[in-house]
């Protein structure tokens, strides 16, 4: 006898189990640097949103490959892109800096990218919190045209005020994400020798830019940008 909760339950091991492909690419930035970027495609014909985060720890972990897979079962094609210098990804660790509004717009180059792929309808949502947050925030301000929907569950505005001088003091980042060691001395060296809040930092304060972040929204449910 199939009941509704025998028919939901049989419902929702479908959906877990459909079929889908991993694969891994290196997409090229305008400067000619390749990041590091996993793709979770539905394994059928047809073009999908796409969900984008950006992150400089390991997206491999099993756990994290799990989150993954559910959202593409939901019917969306995902990405997920280590920053420049971590992990696979090639160039120079920066930390945030090469996300947001200089001459490096990693984010936005990257949403350019996806937004042209034969499995992609062009329009790109972002999620994620913590270092995925902050790179939200950058990419809001850089304003790609495909971007259409944000989810930040954990972020803050300026990693002056709110990172790498919290509390007043400035202090020594271990930055072990970088490919590089010699990177995180430098990017070390570069934010001891800046600790005033000067131009260096408004390269990394969004709330200099409120009025460009026009698609910045708290909160989206499942099936916003389909």
């Amino acid at each position: 006898m199939q009941g509704p909760l025998v028919l939901a339950l049989v419902a929702i091991v479908g959906l877990s189990a459909q079929a889908m492909t991993e694969q891994h690419v290196m997409v090229p930035m305008r400067d000619g640097v390749r990041l590091s970027v996993y793709l979770y495609l539905p394994d059928a014909t047809g073009t999908w949103p796409v969900l984008y985060e950006q992150r400089y720890s390991d997206v491999t972990v099993e756990s994290s490959k799990r989150n993954y897979r559910m959202l593409a079962s939901k019917g969306y094609m995902v990405a997920v892109e280590n920053f420049r210098g971590s992990q696979k990804s090639e160039g120079v660790y920066t930390g945030y800096r090469a996300l947001s509004w200089g001459d490096q717009q990693d984010g936005y180059d990257t949403v350019a990218w996806l937004a042209k792929q034969p499995w992609s309808n062009g329009k790109i949502g972002t999620f994620g919190g913590s270092q995925a947050g902050y790179a939200q925030n950058f990419l809001a301000v850089t304003r790609p045209p495909n971007l259409v929907a944000q989810y930040m569950t954990d972020t803050g505005q300026s990693l002056f005020h709110l990172g790498y001088r919290r509390g007043g003091t400035t202090r020594r980042m271990p930055f072990q994400e970088a490919r590089d060691p010699r990177d995180a001395i430098s990017l070390n060296q570069a934010i001891f020798g800046h600790s005033p809040y000067s131009e260096y930092w408004h390269l990394e304060d969004v709330t200099r830019h409120w009025d460009k972040m026009t698609c910045h929204a708290s909160r989206w449910a499942v099936g916003t940008i389909s």
